[in-house]
């Protein structure tokens, strides 16, 4: 592990005369200052996952107030991105590109049994580098160290047994209880709203008062929704699978409502904290179930939040994405990025800078010697090329994707583009890197079992 003052010694360098060239000597008025006060300002970092968060169900993002009041007063407080993306549609590669800031064609990890290559750099260990104490604490198993997720954490916390797991949440409240004045990175991934979807009865009365399909409720095709091929539901039983994936919501935007009580006043002096999720989820949208293949805007569209130390409220509008989270973070604290990186950092948005419209790549699960659904998202555009056919959508009159365009010639520059980037992407494959994760345990097995992976 390198010195802490040599690193900063050396960010306090390089960094700040490269980020007040690019920025000026202050950023919008005094929001996100140069390099050397911003990483004075933060000395920890939490990043929370909530598996399998579409955003068009939060509050917030438009969708149900009572599916998510602790996440909508978090945005009250700091900057919401309520159009980013998860570059891909599955917790495993989907987590890597969020800890890289790679494409997963790029980093290869895109099976269920890969694990990230040694040689792909991972926020973890930049920060565990950069002499911030690391902790993972999970409750998924494909973000867990059975696919390499526990290089450069100090403190590994893993439950995936229980759907509750008090241990689980035990060591993420004793985590926020024991910052203090050594710079820390923490990084928490909560399975719900994960399938099985199965709130507790007092998080889906809000949904269904009196709770009248309550027996649907241990239906295993409804509970299940995301493994059941072909699933056919009656107008009364989509609803109530979208209340139970709601109340869900709830139960675990709760649980992040504990965490947001722990950390008190230091999300307004020495926190930053970010709430995104890996993925969407499909409800019937497209007349599909779940994640992993289909790419339209449920199975992509996730919340992203920062609140902390010098983030005024604003929401931005502009399409982002998860591969762009960690370079973002670099910048922020100081730390000077890793070579390989695809995504770009958000600052300059975090200030209300005017920033140049980037397209967004997407892509759906690969498996062998097939082509996966693949898409890229514009400021007016968004071009999905599935089931073999390119579809392309009007983003300012048609956001949920239900109205495809005619595919004539467009003097449109931005559809152009896109169209021929999506192109590009389907001609790729996954770089041969990463290394196959260890065999699966019996117990590893049972908990694929009861997440609805294995039969």
């Amino acid at each position: 592990m390198l010195g802490m003052m040599s690193v900063l010694s050396h960010v306090e360098c390089v960094w700040r005369e490269a980020r007040c060239a690019l920025l000026g000597a202050c950023l919008a008025g005094g929001v996100l200052g140069c390099g050397a006060e911003q990483s004075e300002s933060v000395q920890h970092v939490v990043v929370v996952v909530l598996d399998t968060t579409n955003a068009d169900h939060l509050g917030s993002w438009g969708g149900a107030a009572a599916a998510s009041p602790t996440l909508d007063a978090l945005a009250a407080r700091g900057v919401r991105f309520s159009e980013a993306r998860s570059n891909t549609t599955w917790t495993l590669p989907s987590t890597a590109s969020l800890l890289s800031g790679q494409y997963q064609e790029t980093h290869g990890v895109v099976t269920a049994n890969d694990r990230v290559p040694d040689d792909l750099p991972l926020l973890t260990e930049r920060f565990d580098d950069a002499g911030f104490d690391v902790a993972f604490i999970s409750q998924m198993i494909f973000a867990s160290e059975r696919h390499g997720f526990d290089r450069g954490v100090d403190h590994f916390v893993y439950h995936g047994k229980n759907k509750n797991a008090p241990a689980f949440h035990e060591a993420v409240r004793q985590r926020i209880d024991e910052l203090g004045d050594q710079p820390t990175f923490t990084y928490v991934h909560f399975r719900r709203p994960h399938s099985p979807y199965d709130p507790s009865p007092e998080y889906l009365a809000p949904f269904e008062p009196g709770c009248a399909l309550g027996g649907v409720s241990e239906d295993k095709d409804l509970r299940f929704a995301d493994a059941v091929e072909d699933l056919e539901l009656s107008d009364e039983e989509r609803e109530h699978l979208v209340h139970l994936y709601r109340g869900s919501l709830r139960e675990v935007d709760d649980k992040l409502g504990e965490m947001i009580e722990a950390l008190g006043e230091r999300l307004t002096e020495d926190t930053l904290l970010v709430v995104t999720s890996d993925h969407g989820e499909g409800l019937g949208e497209h007349g599909d179930y779940g994640h992993g293949e289909q790419i339209y805007r449920e199975h992509v569209h996730i919340p992203l939040l920062l609140v902390g130390p010098g983030l005024e409220p604003r929401v931005i509008d502009q399409p982002v994405s998860t591969v762009d989270l960690a370079p973002t973070l670099y910048e922020m604290v100081g730390i000077e990025p890793p070579q390989g990186m695809e995504g770009r950092s958000l600052v300059g948005m975090l200030s209300g800078a005017a920033v140049e419209h980037a397209p967004v790549r997407l892509s759906g699960r690969w498996y062998p010697d097939s082509n996966p659904q693949v898409g890229a998202v514009g400021a007016r555009w968004t071009v999905l090329h599935q089931d073999g056919e390119m579809r392309v959508f009007d983003r300012r009159h048609d956001s949920q994707e239900q109205s495809p365009q005619e595919l004539a010639v467009s003097p449109d520059p931005e559809l152009a583009m896109l169209m021929g980037l999506t192109q590009d992407l389907r001609k790729q494959r996954p770089a041969a890197k990463s290394v196959p994760a260890q065999q699966l345990t019996p117990e590893q097995i049972q908990e694929l079992r009861r997440l609805g992976y294995l039969k």
